[in-house]
């Protein structure tokens, strides 16, 4: 025997957005970027990220429905990304291999926080219109190391687990080298972010 039930308190707790369409925008663009990745990928090798950012880059810069709805739902997945590659970066390294680089992994990085990455900023502005003031302080403290990461966590994964020969040794040093220079420029340049901009005369002294 059927026991009747009423639906309609819980129909009511159920908050239905008022308008589909920017949900919809979302879960377009996503669709969209995972399509490229997979088919980029199922054709060539490590294809896939270079698919899926040129996929970005084509529908930032086309006229769409609900951009804003669009852009904060990108801010979330960076978050939820960023977050997932450096606890997984962390995952992977221990701190006595971190130890074991020595002065040849502080050397590194020195090369890339004064040679490396400011010489990446000053080409890449060329033309943009910044001084060079201003170039110094995006090659200071811009760049946050995101991209290393990705590519370093890739590789040492596959240096670990990939078919033989493998590097475990290869791989820890490629973490431990990529961990030690995010580490240190993020507590470094973007810790004294405020007074190198002062400094340079891009921002105000710290004293105002």
């Amino acid at each position: 025997m059927s026991i009747p039930v009423d639906l309609d308190p819980l129909l009511t707790r159920v908050e239905l957005p008022p308008d589909p369409a920017p949900q919809v925008a979302r879960l377009l663009v996503l669709a969209a970027a995972v399509t490229a990745f997979a088919t980029a990928d199922s054709v060539f090798s490590e294809a896939g990220i270079v698919a899926a950012a040129t996929a970005g880059f084509v529908l930032g810069n086309v006229e769409l429905p609900h951009q804003e709805s669009v852009h904060r739902f990108k801010r979330d997945v960076t978050v939820l990304v960023l977050s997932f590659v450096f606890i997984a970066l962390a995952a992977l390294l221990e701190f006595s291999e971190l130890l074991a680089l020595g002065v040849a992994g502080l050397a590194v990085v020195a090369v890339v926080m004064v040679v490396l990455r400011p010489l990446a900023v000053f080409v890449s502005t060329i033309g943009c219109g910044f001084t060079v003031r201003e170039r110094l302080f995006v090659g200071a403290i811009g760049p946050r190391g995101i991209i290393p990461a990705l590519v370093a966590t890739l590789f040492a994964i596959r240096l670990e687990t990939g078919a033989p020969p493998s590097d475990p040794a290869g791989a820890d040093v490629l973490l431990g080298t990529v961990f030690l220079v995010i580490l240190v420029t993020v507590v470094v340049e973007t810790g004294f972010a405020r007074w190198i901009g002062a400094a340079l005369g891009v921002v105000r002294s710290v004293d105002e």
